[in-house]
Protein backbone atom coordinates (compact mmCIF):
# COMPACT_ATOMS: atom_id res chain seq x y z
CA UNK A 1 0.00 0.00 0.00
CA UNK A 2 2.77 2.47 0.62
CA UNK A 3 4.85 1.66 -2.69
CA UNK A 4 2.40 -0.06 -4.76
CA UNK A 5 4.23 -3.48 -4.75
CA UNK A 6 2.88 -6.81 -3.87
CA UNK A 7 4.76 -9.11 -1.84
CA UNK A 8 4.05 -12.49 -0.13
CA UNK A 9 5.63 -16.11 0.49
CA UNK A 10 3.11 -18.14 -0.74
CA UNK A 11 4.76 -21.96 -1.92
CA UNK A 12 7.46 -23.91 -1.29
CA UNK A 13 10.00 -20.74 0.01
CA UNK A 14 8.94 -20.25 3.60
CA UNK A 15 11.52 -22.72 4.73
CA UNK A 16 13.85 -19.74 3.60
CA UNK A 17 12.06 -17.19 5.75
CA UNK A 18 12.39 -19.01 9.27
CA UNK A 19 15.15 -19.06 10.97
CA UNK A 20 18.28 -19.99 10.93
CA UNK A 21 17.67 -20.19 7.03
CA UNK A 22 16.62 -16.18 6.73
CA UNK A 23 19.25 -14.66 8.76
CA UNK A 24 21.57 -13.53 5.58
CA UNK A 25 17.66 -12.10 4.32
CA UNK A 26 16.74 -10.63 7.92
CA UNK A 27 20.22 -8.84 7.67
CA UNK A 28 20.39 -7.19 4.39
CA UNK A 29 16.69 -5.93 4.89
CA UNK A 30 17.53 -4.46 8.71
CA UNK A 31 20.42 -2.87 7.16
CA UNK A 32 18.56 -1.68 4.51
CA UNK A 33 16.42 0.36 6.20
CA UNK A 34 16.77 4.00 5.84
CA UNK A 35 18.07 5.94 9.15
CA UNK A 36 16.34 9.14 8.03
CA UNK A 37 13.09 9.40 8.11
CA UNK A 38 10.71 10.62 5.00
CA UNK A 39 7.42 10.78 3.90
CA UNK A 40 7.47 7.24 2.39
CA UNK A 41 8.78 5.77 5.60
CA UNK A 42 6.37 7.39 8.00
CA UNK A 43 3.51 6.25 5.12
CA UNK A 44 5.00 2.51 5.50
CA UNK A 45 5.17 2.92 9.36
CA UNK A 46 1.37 4.14 9.41
CA UNK A 47 0.17 1.04 7.30
CA UNK A 48 2.01 -1.41 9.21
CA UNK A 49 0.37 0.42 12.49
CA UNK A 50 -2.90 0.69 11.47
CA UNK A 51 -3.46 -3.01 9.48
CA UNK A 52 -4.83 -6.14 11.59
CA UNK A 53 -4.53 -8.74 9.90
CA UNK A 54 -5.89 -11.10 12.49
CA UNK A 55 -9.13 -9.94 11.78
CA UNK A 56 -10.23 -11.93 9.46
CA UNK A 57 -11.81 -9.47 7.09
CA UNK A 58 -8.65 -7.88 7.20
CA UNK A 59 -6.58 -10.22 6.46
CA UNK A 60 -8.88 -11.17 3.60
CA UNK A 61 -9.31 -7.39 2.02
CA UNK A 62 -5.12 -7.26 2.30
CA UNK A 63 -4.91 -10.45 0.50
CA UNK A 64 -6.61 -10.09 -2.67
CA UNK A 65 -5.53 -6.22 -2.71
CA UNK A 66 -1.96 -7.75 -2.91
CA UNK A 67 -3.28 -10.59 -5.41
CA UNK A 68 -4.44 -7.18 -7.70
CA UNK A 69 -0.78 -5.59 -7.54
CA UNK A 70 0.62 -8.70 -8.26
CA UNK A 71 -1.54 -9.84 -11.22
CA UNK A 72 -1.57 -6.08 -12.45
CA UNK A 73 2.24 -5.98 -12.74
CA UNK A 74 2.11 -9.35 -14.56
CA UNK A 75 -0.26 -7.40 -17.07
CA UNK A 76 -3.12 -9.67 -16.02
CA UNK A 77 -5.37 -6.23 -16.05
CA UNK A 78 -8.70 -8.07 -15.97
CA UNK A 79 -8.01 -10.81 -13.85
CA UNK A 80 -6.17 -7.92 -11.40
CA UNK A 81 -9.95 -6.18 -11.44
CA UNK A 82 -11.62 -8.95 -10.29
CA UNK A 83 -9.41 -9.22 -7.33
CA UNK A 84 -9.60 -5.59 -6.86
CA UNK A 85 -13.25 -6.11 -6.58
CA UNK A 86 -13.02 -9.23 -4.08
CA UNK A 87 -10.76 -6.88 -1.71
CA UNK A 88 -14.08 -4.42 -1.92
CA UNK A 89 -16.44 -7.28 -2.03
CA UNK A 90 -15.05 -8.24 1.41
CA UNK A 91 -15.30 -4.89 2.89
CA UNK A 92 -18.57 -4.79 2.45
CA UNK A 93 -19.26 -8.15 3.69
CA UNK A 94 -17.11 -6.85 6.79
CA UNK A 95 -20.23 -4.38 7.04
CA UNK A 96 -22.86 -6.26 6.18
CA UNK A 97 -21.97 -8.79 9.25
CA UNK A 98 -21.44 -6.01 11.76
CA UNK A 99 -24.57 -4.42 11.27
CA UNK A 100 -26.50 -7.69 11.01
CA UNK A 101 -27.46 -6.95 7.52
CA UNK A 102 -29.77 -8.85 5.37
CA UNK A 103 -28.14 -10.19 1.97
CA UNK A 104 -28.78 -7.38 -0.95
CA UNK A 105 -26.95 -6.51 -3.69
CA UNK A 106 -24.13 -4.00 -4.52
CA UNK A 107 -25.96 -1.52 -5.54
CA UNK A 108 -28.50 -1.47 -2.38
CA UNK A 109 -25.27 -1.52 0.23
CA UNK A 110 -23.37 1.36 -1.54
CA UNK A 111 -25.10 4.23 0.92
CA UNK A 112 -24.59 1.98 3.88
CA UNK A 113 -20.83 0.99 3.65
CA UNK A 114 -20.29 4.78 2.13
CA UNK A 115 -21.77 6.11 5.63
CA UNK A 116 -20.11 3.17 7.97
CA UNK A 117 -16.68 3.42 7.39
CA UNK A 118 -16.92 7.23 5.74
CA UNK A 119 -16.10 6.97 1.67
CA UNK A 120 -16.09 10.20 -0.24
CA UNK A 121 -18.54 10.23 -3.12
CA UNK A 122 -15.51 9.96 -5.79
CA UNK A 123 -14.47 6.86 -4.88
CA UNK A 124 -18.09 5.45 -4.39
CA UNK A 125 -17.84 6.19 -8.16
CA UNK A 126 -14.88 4.42 -8.79
CA UNK A 127 -15.94 1.16 -6.97
CA UNK A 128 -18.95 1.24 -8.90
CA UNK A 129 -17.30 1.55 -12.15
CA UNK A 130 -14.85 -1.43 -10.54
CA UNK A 131 -17.61 -3.51 -10.55
CA UNK A 132 -18.97 -2.57 -13.92
CA UNK A 133 -15.77 -3.53 -15.14
CA UNK A 134 -15.50 -6.74 -13.10
CA UNK A 135 -18.79 -7.79 -14.70
CA UNK A 136 -18.26 -6.74 -18.26
CA UNK A 137 -14.49 -8.22 -18.73
CA UNK A 138 -13.29 -10.37 -16.00
CA UNK A 139 -16.42 -12.17 -14.05
CA UNK A 140 -17.36 -13.59 -17.49
CA UNK A 141 -16.70 -13.85 -21.06
CA UNK A 142 -16.42 -9.94 -22.57
CA UNK A 143 -19.09 -9.28 -24.87
CA UNK A 144 -17.11 -6.78 -27.00
CA UNK A 145 -13.57 -5.61 -27.25
CA UNK A 146 -11.54 -8.24 -24.97
CA UNK A 147 -8.38 -7.90 -26.91
CA UNK A 148 -8.48 -4.18 -26.01
CA UNK A 149 -9.49 -3.55 -22.52
CA UNK A 150 -6.27 -2.50 -21.37
CA UNK A 151 -5.71 0.13 -24.02
CA UNK A 152 -9.43 1.07 -23.41
CA UNK A 153 -9.43 1.44 -19.49
CA UNK A 154 -5.65 2.26 -19.13
CA UNK A 155 -6.31 5.69 -17.03
CA UNK A 156 -9.45 3.87 -15.26
CA UNK A 157 -7.77 1.09 -13.94
CA UNK A 158 -5.23 3.36 -11.83
CA UNK A 159 -7.67 5.74 -11.04
CA UNK A 160 -10.07 2.86 -9.68
CA UNK A 161 -6.75 0.85 -8.09
CA UNK A 162 -6.31 4.70 -6.27
CA UNK A 163 -9.83 4.58 -5.35
CA UNK A 164 -9.14 0.53 -3.85
CA UNK A 165 -6.72 1.44 -1.91
CA UNK A 166 -8.44 4.48 -0.13
CA UNK A 167 -11.63 2.47 0.61
CA UNK A 168 -9.02 0.40 2.34
CA UNK A 169 -7.88 2.68 4.39
CA UNK A 170 -11.05 3.80 5.51
CA UNK A 171 -11.88 0.71 6.29
CA UNK A 172 -8.56 0.06 8.07
CA UNK A 173 -9.71 2.76 10.22
CA UNK A 174 -12.95 2.01 10.68
CA UNK A 175 -11.83 -1.34 12.26
CA UNK A 176 -8.55 0.28 14.43
CA UNK A 177 -12.22 2.34 15.59
CA UNK A 178 -14.32 -0.34 16.35
CA UNK A 179 -11.71 -3.35 17.16
CA UNK A 180 -13.00 -6.82 17.91
CA UNK A 181 -9.61 -9.01 17.65
CA UNK A 182 -7.20 -7.92 19.58
CA UNK A 183 -3.90 -6.70 17.67
CA UNK A 184 -1.10 -6.97 20.52
CA UNK A 185 -2.63 -9.62 22.74
CA UNK A 186 -0.38 -9.62 26.25
CA UNK A 187 -1.53 -13.30 27.29
CA UNK A 188 -2.36 -15.50 23.38
CA UNK A 189 -3.72 -18.23 25.14
CA UNK A 190 -6.23 -16.31 26.15
CA UNK A 191 -6.36 -14.80 23.40
CA UNK A 192 -6.79 -18.13 21.34
CA UNK A 193 -9.90 -18.48 23.77
CA UNK A 194 -11.55 -15.60 22.82
CA UNK A 195 -11.25 -15.84 19.31
CA UNK A 196 -11.03 -19.25 18.15
CA UNK A 197 -14.70 -19.38 16.74
CA UNK A 198 -13.81 -16.37 14.52
CA UNK A 199 -10.61 -17.76 13.15
CA UNK A 200 -12.07 -21.05 12.77
CA UNK A 201 -15.06 -20.35 11.07
CA UNK A 202 -12.37 -17.66 8.76
CA UNK A 203 -9.70 -20.39 7.71
CA UNK A 204 -10.15 -23.59 8.37
CA UNK A 205 -11.21 -26.20 5.52
CA UNK A 206 -14.81 -27.11 6.59
CA UNK A 207 -15.92 -24.95 4.25
CA UNK A 208 -13.94 -26.23 0.44
CA UNK A 209 -15.52 -27.40 -2.00
CA UNK A 210 -16.18 -31.07 -2.93
CA UNK A 211 -15.06 -31.89 -6.12
CA UNK A 212 -16.17 -34.97 -8.12
CA UNK A 213 -12.88 -36.38 -9.54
Amino acid sequence: MTYGKHCGFRGNEFREFQLPYCKSEYMAFRNDIPIIQNKRNRTLERFVDLINSFDPFVNKVIYYYVRSLSLLSDGYDEEAITAADNAVDVIFQAVKQQKQLPTMDRKNMYPTVRNEILLPNGTVEQLENLYQLRCSFSAHPAHSKWWDFYEIYESDIEAIMDAVKAAIVKFLMHETNNRRIDKTPSCWSKWFLDNCDTVYDAVWFHKLPTLNM
